[in-house]
């Protein structure tokens, strides 16, 4: 019986290490955001390439249904396992009806390292195309109250890119609280990328259990993050404790206003105290 699944994801979450690993496998065609099979096709696109794609191309994502996108998929050969990685927002697929049956996970990482790992990429972003690039990281950023709020009890330069950046990365964990209420399967970043147990599990929850995860434990792209991830030391309170005054009150905030404490130490994360 032929598998389908999709792994949602708002960014920086190993996403596109996840997509890659699991294309590697022979039984399985994994797609990454709009791009069908990155390892499996020629011309395979390089990170950046394919992160600029999927943002440019999600408009024509969020309009595709979701079975017209695996009937592109299963054009490409024959496969025991189709997949797809970042690709969908989780609201349409869980609200739009499909002839096939997707196993659905999010994948989620703790709420002070995504923020600083999407200020970084989003500074990254503009940086190779300002233009195309602003109205879409500035979209909590223009109609937030809360902006003005901050602006104004702390004197915070608006006008630096690393000063809405954060903002609208620390916004964007009100997609955290709608991806809970929708009660999608979390991954947790940090336990997928370091713990073998927990990725064979997501692996059979992906693949079912007549395809074996074997033939991944044998690629050096598995084990270079695996062991890259094992070495890297907690740094939540570090990263945390360098932000300024307002990152600190804008983040407690967010926490506060998307109700979001009690979710995340479901998961096993420690939001820093106020």
């Amino acid at each position: 019986m032929t598998r389908y699944f999709i792994a949602t994801s708002w960014g920086r979450t190993a996403n596109f290490w996840l997509a890659r690993v699991l294309n590697s496998h022979p039984d399985i065609l994994c797609a990454y955001g709009p791009d069908l099979a990155p390892s499996k096709l020629p011309g395979a696109a390089t990170t950046e390439e394919l992160n600029l794609r999927h943002h440019q191309d999600g408009d024509r994502l969020a309009r595709m249904p979701v079975d017209d996108y695996f009937d592109i998929m299963e054009t490409e050969g024959k496969f025991k396992v189709y997949g797809s990685v970042h690709a969908f927002f989780p609201d349409k697929l869980v609200a739009e009806p499909t002839r096939r049956a997707y196993t659905l996970v999010n994948l989620i990482r703790h709420p002070v390292e995504r923020v600083a790992s999407l200020v970084t990429w989003w500074q990254w972003e503009i940086g190779v195309n300002r233009q195309a690039r602003l109205s879409y990281q500035r979209r909590f950023f223009d109609t937030a109250e809360e902006a003005q709020v901050i602006e104004a009890r702390f004197n915070v330069d608006f006008t630096q890119d690393p000063n809405w950046l954060f903002f609208n990365a620390v916004m964007s964990l009100g997609w955290d609280r709608r991806d809970f209420d929708l009660g999608l399967y979390q991954v947790p970043m940090e336990r997928m990328t370091t713990d073998r147990d927990f990725f064979c599990d997501l692996f059979h929850r992906l693949a079912g259990d007549e395809v074996s995860p074997e033939p991944l434990f044998e690629t050096d792209l598995f084990d270079q993050r695996m062991n890259r991830s094992t070495r890297r030391s907690d740094n939540v309170q570090t990263i945390y404790e360098a932000w300024e005054p307002w990152q600190k009150t804008l983040f407690q905030w967010a926490i506060r206003q998307f109700d979001l404490g009690d979710a995340y130490a479901e998961l096993g994360y420690e939001v820093p105290a106020a």
